[in-house]
């Protein structure tokens, strides 16, 4: 409740008649509203008042009613916080779990080896689609045997195989070294940098777009879903800040990538397989 004046700026319509109906449920009901639909009258992004004027709209003439679907909808909203708050939450613990193991601090029983440093630069094969094998939007076919995986295709750390395009036998077969496998660790290099996706399972087969890295352990020095926890952990988001520092950088290249380095150890051992995603 406002307890003192209160003066809405010139951008904002405020409603201060509701003509007897409960303004929690007209507050309700106005979120229902399409108020694109307004600004396409205009051509001027916005809501013009004479615009909401000549709105027409159906609801419940009893009061309580009304009350009733605005305390409903009202305990929703609180539950949707609850859940949104819940996420954060297990999103926080997960990053505290993840820096706990990652970095050796904590121990998985049975386990009391001595740790050594991971070397981008040694211990991996980066790939990616170089650039005169660059495809043009009309090579993105919407159906077809081979998929093509973008950055825009990662979704929870997954490739979201229903969102590919795809590409035809010649430019698959262009490059075996993008051509992905079981296993892969990928990484977006363009637009938003440091996407990361692990390739589970193939639904058939796909290449890579030019702004993704396919990264592969040289002669077993990593388990690549242990590899998709580091590069989706604080430890490498802290090194993609160290490097974006004081710039605008909107692209990962090779030569600053493989500067990463992990005091881990070599990561062969299937037992972190059961961190779960």
């Amino acid at each position: 409740m406002i307890s003192e004046p209160f003066w809405p700026l010139n951008t904002t319509l405020y409603v201060r008649d509701f003509h007897g109906n409960d303004p929690h449920f007209v507050y309700y009901l106005l979120q229902t509203f399409d108020f694109t639909s307004f600004s396409g009258k205009s051509g001027v992004p916005g809501v013009n008042r004479n615009d909401l004027h000549v709105e027409t709209v159906v609801l419940p003439s009893d009061l309580p009613e009304q009350r009733a679907i605005a305390a409903a909808l009202s305990d929703v909203d609180a539950l949707l916080d609850g859940l949104e708050t819940l996420i954060a939450k297990k999103r926080n613990l997960r990053q505290a779990v993840m820096q706990q193991l990652l970095t050796g601090l904590t121990r998985l029983p049975g386990f009391s080896g001595e740790w050594t440093q991971f070397d981008m630069a040694q211990d991996s094969a980066l790939k990616a689609r170089i650039g005169w094998q660059g495809l043009t939007t009309s090579e993105y076919l919407t159906s077809g045997d081979y998929y093509l995986v973008t950055g825009t295709d990662f979704l929870d750390g997954r490739v979201n195989w229903t969102n590919c395009h795809y590409v035809d036998h010649f430019r698959y077969s262009q490059d075996q070294n993008i051509q992905l496998s079981s296993g892969d660790v990928l990484l977006t290099k363009d637009g938003t940098i440091g996407k990361v996706a692990y390739v589970e399972s193939l639904p058939g087969p796909a290449t890579l777009n030019s702004g993704v890295f396919v990264i592969r352990p040289k002669a077993g020095s990593f388990h690549q879903l242990f590899m998709y926890y580091v590069l989706s952990s604080s430890i490498f988001d802290n090194f993609l800040r160290r490097l974006q520092a004081g710039s605008t950088i909107s692209h990962l290249y090779q030569k600053d990538f493989i500067r990463f380095t992990f005091d881990g150890k070599r990561f062969a051992d299937p037992t972190f397989l059961s961190l779960s995603h």
